[in-house]
């Protein structure tokens, strides 16, 4: 009997280590079909049509971005959220009031430390997903976090990231590829 014993909790142990390790490679994976991009200037997971897992809903007004897309669709998101007038109220008035007293982007005055997004777009991880609307237009919704959130979602490059709240440490936009415009920018509050 001690042996049967010993030979269940052994399993039991087994098992258990078994997950512990199987976590860790999910935790770091990619959703099926999903690309991982990188460069000096962006960072983030390209959901293919099928993704974000955590999404259980029929996916069939989903598409899957390209990397093309992705280079297409940063360079509209600089150049909309850089230009003076697409800039949040927020950020121009800490741009006037404290331009000398910021320090690598973030507002050392404030009482919130939330960075500001414009002098930050490189410090934010992303999330590409497309959609198409009733008339088959195709466009890019982008979300952002600061990438030192990222221990808050360990599963981002699988599912999609759900936030209320947080204030500019997340922020989403919407991207028409075709159109070559940007609208929906929304920062958290």
């Amino acid at each position: 009997m001690s042996r049967i014993l010993r030979l269940i909790l052994l399993i039991g142990v087994l098992l258990q280590v078994s997950l512990l390790f199987a976590q860790g490679v999910i935790l770091d994976s990619l959703c099926e079909g999903s690309i991982y991009v990188k460069t000096e200037e962006y960072e983030g997971v390209i959901f293919s049509a099928n993704c974000p897992e955590n999404w259980k809903d029929n996916k069939t007004y989903r598409w899957s971005p390209t990397e093309e897309d992705i280079v297409l669709a940063e360079r509209l998101i600089k150049k909309y959220i850089l230009n003076e007038k697409y800039i949040t109220l927020a950020n121009k008035l800490l741009i006037k009031k404290y331009n000398r007293k910021r320090v690598q982007g973030i507002d050392s005055v404030s009482q919130s430390q939330t960075p500001v997004v414009d002098l930050n777009l490189d410090k934010y991880y992303r999330q590409y997903m497309g959609f198409k609307d009733k008339r088959g237009r195709e466009t890019l919704y982008v979300k952002c976090f600061w990438k030192e959130k990222e221990c808050e979602f360990p599963y981002w490059k699988r599912n999609s990231i759900t936030i209320c709240d947080g204030g500019s440490y997340y922020w989403n936009i919407t991207v028409d590829l075709k159109r070559k415009k940007c609208f929906a920018y929304s920062v958290h509050q």
